[in-house]
């Protein structure tokens, strides 16, 4: 098998003569350059690293209002400089402005809670430093207007008054008297018809009621955001560590393993170290320059944690990183007395948490999912054809099976297959919380890091 990764690094700050003192200042480097307050709202951007080609930027957000933030926005001016994917945040780019918003993970922020990002760009001009434009947040979604009254009828006008009808005329007759023998009496004369009554005048029609106003409409409800996809039940099989954790800090330079395609870590994840300790970055995991160490045995037998995030906190600092790498026990004591509670932390995760000395006392971290985006990643090693990492995993791999027979984790990181890697091929994923997922392999180029389009589910 060809080996690639690191027996051991071959120098640590800190520890000389097997005692451990403060194992790297711990107090991070960055310069404020900038600061910006919106409603509710405040950003602060500092520079962790700055080498005139280019820099690595923290944006420090904190919610200053009375109650919870449910997602933010982030508008920075990149100026004459060109900005890579960030960590622990999105990204959009226009008109050389750069818009970042959350991940899932931390778009909630408690009343004077905090939450942070990083990036890292390249100048193209003098004027290279960032400027913060803008910042946003939005909290819960709003209620939707109500309906306008409705107007009232108008009143519908009386009728008019019927006519009255005229009078009748009277018949007069006279009465004859009969006489003896006298001539008949004269008829009385017909009675004159009384005159037609006079009709009654037609009554005015009512006036049409006014109709009511409409009712104004009542403005719409804010749309809700998306629900992510649904997950499942997560259990990581490693305790937490609470005030029993210990962490010492570590870089690229010291001595891991370099080839062609840059450093090599113990699960055989690939570094770059572009300008000096606090510019470590890794692809394939969650936060490029967020990552950890834990203790071997030196042919790295605690394998089974590659990939596996761990959640640090430190008042109200918080970062998840991703194991990627075995801590040298032979020139690391820390490392070596606590084998089940120690990380050795990637100088910009350190840096993060703000620890004032190199080996603080009392800490506390967990197994977490892992925040990533994007779907696994299978790539071939270099040399050996039917050997594939399997990265930016939400929980590590346990097992992986090939048309049905299993493949072998080796003590560097790599799964052997029971033959050699193809594209379209379909491997099984088992997790650490025993959750299957089926994936395609991509590419079988050993320099390339194409996605399978396939994520395991996410954790509830």
């Amino acid at each position: 098998m060809n080996r690639l990764a690191p027996l051991s690094r071959i120098f640590y700050f800190g520890i000389a003569l097997g005692v451990v003192s403060c194992i790297g200042d711990g107090s991070p480097n960055s310069v404020v350059i900038g600061e910006l307050t919106g409603t509710g709202l405040s950003a602060s951007i500092a520079l962790s690293s700055d080498w005139g080609a280019g820099y690595c930027a923290n944006v420090t957000l904190t919610n200053t209002g009375t109650s919870a933030i449910t997602t933010w926005q982030v508008v920075i001016n990149l100026n004459q400089a060109t900005a890579g994917a960030p960590w622990s945040a999105t990204a959009t780019s226009s008109g050389g402005q750069m818009t970042n918003g959350p991940l899932s993970w931390n778009a909630a922020i408690a009343p004077g809670g905090t939450t942070s990002y990083g990036f890292c760009a390249t100048a193209t001009g003098t004027n290279y430093k960032p400027t913060l434009v803008s910042v946003t947040a939005t909290g819960g979604g709003a209620t939707t207007g109500a309906g306008g009254t409705t107007g009232a009828a108008g009143t519908t006008g009386a009728g008019g008054k019927a006519g009255s009808g005229g009078a009748s005329g009277g018949a007069s007759g006279g009465t004859s008297a009969a006489v003896s023998g006298g001539k008949a009496g004269t008829m009385g004369v017909a009675g004159t018809t009384g005159a037609a009554g006079v009709r009654g005048a037609a009554g005015t029609t009512g006036a049409a009621g006014t109709a009511g106003a409409a009712g104004a409409k009542g403005a719409a409800g804010t749309t809700g955001a998306a629900g992510t996809s649904g997950g499942t039940q997560c259990m990581l099989p490693w305790s937490a560590n609470s005030g029993s954790g210990s962490f010492t800090w570590y870089y690229f330079g010291q001595g891991s393993f370099k080839d062609d395609l840059g450093y090599r870590t113990a699960c055989g994840y690939i570094g770059q170290e572009p300008s000096g300790q606090d510019s470590d970055t890794i692809v394939n995991i969650a936060t490029p320059g967020y990552f950890a160490a834990v203790p071997g045995s030196g042919n790295f037998s605690t394998v089974d944690h590659c990939g596996a995030c761990a959640q640090i906190t430190n008042g109200s600092k918080s970062v998840i990183v991703t194991v990627v790498d075995e801590c040298p026990v032979s020139s690391n004591p820390v490392c070596a007395n606590n084998p089940n509670g120690h990380l050795d932390l990637s100088r910009p995760a350190f840096n993060a948490l703000g620890f004032s000395v190199g080996n603080p006392t009392g800490t506390t971290w967990k197994y977490v999912a892992c925040p990533v985006s994007g779907g696994v990643v299978v790539r071939v090693k270099e040399g050996n054809a039917n050997q594939v990492y399997i990265e930016n995993v939400v929980l590590p791999i346990a097992k992986v099976t090939e048309s049905g027979t299993s493949a072998t984790h080796l003590s560097y990181g790599a799964w052997q297959l029971p033959s050699n890697a193809a594209v379209g091929q379909t491997l099984t994923l088992t997790d650490a919380s025993g959750r299957v997922t089926n994936v395609q392999i991509a590419s079988t180029s050993f320099s390339s890091n194409v996605s399978t389009g396939t994520q395991e589910p996410l954790c509830q």
